[in-house]
């Protein structure tokens, strides 16, 4: 599942998205969650890993890839 269909579901704001990964230790910028939102730019590795945490494996490092 794609990152920005997971928010969508879990009536997740962006802001809130940004907050939860802070209490993780990850400090993304606005515009980073955008550019991840519409596949400019894919999380590092150590974020995939915390993202498919917090979404409890809905969102998988395999959903960042085209195709």
């Amino acid at each position: 599942m794609k990152l920005s269909e997971y928010l969508d579901e879990a009536e997740i704001s962006t802001n809130k998205f940004r907050e939860i990964l802070a209490d993780e230790n990850i400090n993304i910028s606005h515009v980073g969650v955008w550019k991840w939102l519409r596949g400019l730019s894919v999380p590092k590795g150590r974020h995939m890993a915390v993202i498919q945490k917090l979404t409890k494996d809905k969102v998988q490092a395999v959903d960042w890839l085209d195709g």
